[in-house]
Order: structure tokens, then C-alpha cells, then sequence
């Protein structure tokens, strides 16, 4: 499975399958608190602080099941607080939990059935539970996200690789280097996936 960047789909095996993502904005415009269109520049420059964020947070993962130093934290200030917000959210978990094991991080999934793909930021093992994260650096936890681990949750299983037993939004403040997390029960996935394929089908349609 290989990811389009620009086209901005996903490709396995000869077919091709809409992200996620693409799915749930379905055409939509991003607009501002204020219901104003979002200029186009601001949203790349949004997404590229939010990927520059995921980049250093899966190498940092991956530092720590090689043994080795962390990666240095760029000196830019909006990457910096959200990575100070991934830190401060991972001692939160150290206090909560007597172990915590990175599985897998940026694990690609599809769903053969209903045709659509996406990547998984990470699968974290939280003493004895599989749990499904996903990273945010927006200005929200928007309701959209809850149907979008339910799709990741869905193909996951579908695959049978994984079956998660809650899935956690994890949203990093690029303001403040906080961060704030709504967790989702596999009662609310099974609820969020209900509406996500409404979404599938209001896409083919």
C-alpha cells in the first residue's frame, strides 16, 4: 500500500482507494470559528507544522524502542509546543500506567469491503490494553475524528491485524504546549462507525 500525496489516495494492489479524510470533508470548504473560508496558504501551512509535529513525535517512538537519544526538537515555535503538548501527554500516561509498549506507528489500513484507506498514527499497548492514537494539532477535537478512528479501527480489524479496545484523540496545542484527549470505547466506535458509512455512501454516490 503506497499514499499519493498530491492526489491524495491511497494504492495497493492495482486499486485505488480514497483517504479517510477525503471521505469525511466530502467537498467541504475549511472555514474559521467565525463560518469565513479558510485561505488556502494557511491550511498548508497548518498541515505542514502538523506533519513536522507527527515526524518528530514517530521518530522519538521509534528512539525509544532502538535505545537511543531522542531526536532534537526543531527550533521553530509552533513545532516546539506541540511537541512540548506530545511530551507532557506522555508523562501523563507514565503516572497512569505501569506499562506502556509502542506496537506499531504509522500503520497503513484498508477496508477492502467498503473501499477506503487510511494510516493509523500509532498502537500503543497501555498495561493489557491495545489502544488505537491518533495525533491532532488543530485548534479542536472536531466530531468528525471520532468517525475517523472508527474507520481506522474497522479496517484494522477487517485486515485482522489488530483489535484495538478504545481508540484515543490525542490533540497537541501548538499555542500553548498543551494538550487534551477524548477517548473512545469500542460502544462509541461501534456508534461512530454507523456514521462513517453513511459518509462512504454519501461519497459514492
Amino acid at each position: 500500500m503506497e499514499f499519493d500525496v498530491d492526489a491524495h489516495v491511497y494504492r495497493g494492489n492495482g486499486i485505488e482507494y480514497p483517504s479517510v479524510t477525503t471521505i469525511l470533508k466530502g467537498g467541504m470548504e475549511w472555514v474559521d470559528g467565525k463560518g469565513k473560508p479558510i485561505p488556502e496558504f494557511v491550511i498548508k501551512r497548518a498541515g505542514w507544522i502538523g506533519s513536522q509535529v507527527h515526524a518528530w513525535i514517530e521518530d522519538h517512538q521509534l528512539a525509544q524502542l532502538e535505545f537511543r537519544p531522542n531526536p532534537p526538537i526543531p527550533d521553530h515555535d509552533k513545532i516546539k509546543m506541540g511537541i512540548q503538548g506530545y511530551l507532557a501527554w506522555l508523562e501523563d500516561l507514565r503516572k497512569q500506567h505501569s506499562s506502556i509498549v509502542w506496537v506499531e506507528q504509522e500503520v497503513m489500513v484498508a477496508s477492502m469491503e467498503h473501499h477506503y484507506a487510511g494510516t493509523v498514527d500509532a498502537l500503543l499497548k497501555l498495561d493489557d490494553r491495545l489502544v488505537l492514537i491518533d495525533f491532532k494539532t488543530s485548534n479542536e477535537l472536531k466530531p468528525e475524528y471520532d468517525m475517523q478512528v472508527s474507520a481506522y479501527h474497522h479496517a484494522l480489524v477487517e485486515m485482522g491485524q489488530h483489535e484495538p479496545t478504545e481508540a484515543r484523540l490525542v490533540r497537541l496545542d501548538k499555542k500553548r504546549g498543551t494538550w487534551e484527549q477524548r477517548v473512545r470505547s469500542t460502544a462509541d466506535l461501534s456508534t461512530d462507525w454507523s456514521s462513517f458509512k453513511e459518509k462512504v455512501h454519501e461519497y459514492e454516490a
